[in-house]
């Protein structure tokens, strides 16, 4: 029997500091035959941490290490994700596929299947607020500014409610991310990269012939943008230049480097130019031996 392997949304300062989620299916029977691992890398070391039947959605690590995992209907954590490490807390009953947050007292979970619901993590607290539509993705700097991306369009959180914000778009946006007031960026439903500000929003390259974007980000003073077709490519002159061919984007993450997560691995960089990571080869190899749970 051969396994499918699929790597996704790592979480962390880079390739060599951080927790990632691995899929792995018999694609005979993916609804049924499947699970799902926490890895973590550090220091030269690569660990499953956490494993269950059936697969994670979404992970996200906090500033201070508590790494918090969606599962699609109840939300995981821990303050000590390694291997051998700490207890996992579960809170059930959280419908969705996404996690994020500014510290360990404000996670978002969001991607409401029904576009209803999202809940906010006060530390072990949970508050439900209503979702302004289905939510691909949520972004922000602080509790004031803090922006969601999805079916609705784009919208800011005042604190209790979701207010949607005009951009004239009339269709759902995938990604956002934002810098300051003055300085966000987004994705108009994979086809094309948006600016914004507090004031408002407008296209800043053009519209892809094919819905391929995937994610955008600010780093090293450059805007960065994710493709599952063409590559990484940076906004330059109001278009799309790619950098990266081979990297076909799933997520990435502008900290300390840029690090990203692609169709066969994780990669990143520090100055833009030289990328180093590691493939899922390793990870198939590290978990060959390991018999499914679900024979």
């Amino acid at each position: 029997m051969k396994l499918e392997y699929r790597l996704m949304n790592a979480t962390g300062s880079s390739p060599g500091d951080c927790h990632f989620i691995l899929q792995r299916w018999d694609p005979r029977d993916e609804e049924f035959s499947c699970e799902s691992f926490v890895i973590q890398v550090k220091d030269g070391r690569i660990n499953a941490v956490i494993g269950t039947l059936g697969f994670y959605k979404d992970i996200w690590r906090s500033p201070s290490g508590t790494v918090y995992v969606h599962g699609g209907r109840s939300v995981l954590w821990s303050d000590n994700p390694v291997q051998g490490g700490g207890d996992w807390n579960e809170q059930s009953d959280v419908a969705g596929y996404g996690i994020w947050g500014l510290d360990d007292n404000y996670v978002l979970a969001y991607g409401d299947p029904m576009g209803r619901n999202m809940f906010c993590f006060h530390g072990s607290r949970r508050e439900q607020i209503d979702a302004p539509g289905f939510v691909n993705d949520v972004h922000g700097i602080n509790p004031d500014l803090l922006y969601a991306a999805g079916s609705h369009g784009i919208a800011r959180f005042n604190g209790k409610s979701w207010d949607r914000v005009p951009s004239g778009s009339g269709r759902a946006f995938t990604s956002i991310y934002v810098v300051s007031e003055n300085e966000m960026y987004a994705i108009l439903d994979r086809e094309q990269v948006w600016k914004g500000s507090v004031d408002g929003w407008a296209p800043i390259t053009e519209k892809r012939d094919y819905p391929a974007l995937t994610c955008v980000a600010k780093w090293n003073d450059k805007v960065w943008v994710g493709d599952s077709y063409s590559g990484l490519s940076v906004v330059e002159e109001n278009k799309l230049k790619v950098v990266k061919e081979k990297l076909r984007l799933q997520s990435m993450i502008a900290g300390e480097s840029l690090t990203v997560t692609h169709s066969y691995g994780i990669s990143g960089t520090e100055n833009g130019e030289r990328f180093r990571g590691f493939k899922v080869d390793i990870l198939v190899n590290i978990l060959g031996s390991q018999k499914p749970v679900w024979l």
